[in-house]
């Protein structure tokens, strides 16, 4: 679909200032005021009391709810407060735990413990490595099982919980 073209207007400029145009003044006319109508409204005496009491009322609600909203900032503060210091105890006792292994890892036992677990011995040792036979520990020890000599029954193995010896 082609496109459609503008259309260009060539206006002729007019320069206003040039023009010698006449100057025509107009009459000044005072025009009458329209009065609003009055509105009788019928008047309504509020003895100076109610308005007192009336103010202090209002004054009363206010302050109670500005109250209302400092206690409830003031539980919330709290609460965020109260876990901040939770949080405060855990990380002193992780600090302290941290200290006490790194005091203990900079420590010669420590040290020594890690080499005796490499295996490497003080001047004037020896060390001694325990060889086990290529198919394992033989097992000398079998178990045996003991052969009761009768069938021990069940009401008398209760006779000897409750009474401590066998029925006769």
């Amino acid at each position: 679909m082609r496109k459609r073209k503008k259309a260009r207007y060539n206006f002729p400029h007019i320069n206003l200032p040039s023009l010698n145009l006449p100057k025509v003044e107009l009459p000044k006319v005072d025009l009458p005021r329209a009065e609003l109508p009055r509105l009788n409204l019928a008047k309504v005496n509020l003895p100076l009391r109610q308005i007192a009491i009336a103010g202090f009322l209002l004054f009363f609600a206010l302050a109670m709810i500005n109250i209302n909203s400092r206690l409830q900032a003031y539980t919330r503060l709290a609460g965020e407060r109260d876990a901040l210091k939770r949080e405060v105890a855990a990380l002193e006792v992780t600090s302290q735990s941290l200290e006490t292994q790194l005091a203990y890892a900079v420590s010669d036992k420590a040290a020594e413990e890690l080499a005796r677990a490499s295996h490497k011995v003080r001047e004037g040792e020896h060390l001694i490595v325990v060889v086990t036979p290529q198919g394992g520990l033989a097992n000398t020890a079998t178990p045996v099982a003991a052969s009761p000599d009768k069938a021990v029954q069940k009401w008398e193995v209760w006779w000897a919980l409750f009474f401590g010896s066998k029925p006769n």
